[in-house]
């Protein structure tokens, strides 16, 4: 059985990238997040992970480098910082 993750929410964006699984933003009954986890299938256990710089809901999510631009058309993006992943925003 999966562990339960530390925050409930609905509308989330999910990924999966380098074996773990990465629930960002939703909604928890009263607004939108921010926030987001990861799950390690190993430990079987949730961690908090960077905060996207605005909350949001029901929003597409992909694995991503930035190399010549900052912009993205899409949402949200993952990149890549030091030994961690955090969910930040399009500009």
């Amino acid at each position: 059985m999966i562990a339960q993750m530390r925050n409930r929410r609905s509308g989330i964006g999910v990924i999966a990238h380098d074996g773990f699984v990465y629930a960002v933003g939703g909604f928890n009954g009263i607004t939108r997040m921010n926030n987001g986890e990861k799950y390690n299938p190993v430990t079987n256990s949730w961690s908090n992970i960077t905060e996207m710089y605005s909350p949001r809901s029901n929003f597409g999510i992909e694995v991503g480098l930035r190399v010549a631009s900052r912009h993205s058309s899409l949402p949200a993006k993952i990149a890549k910082y030091t030994s961690s992943f955090c969910a930040r925003d399009a500009v």
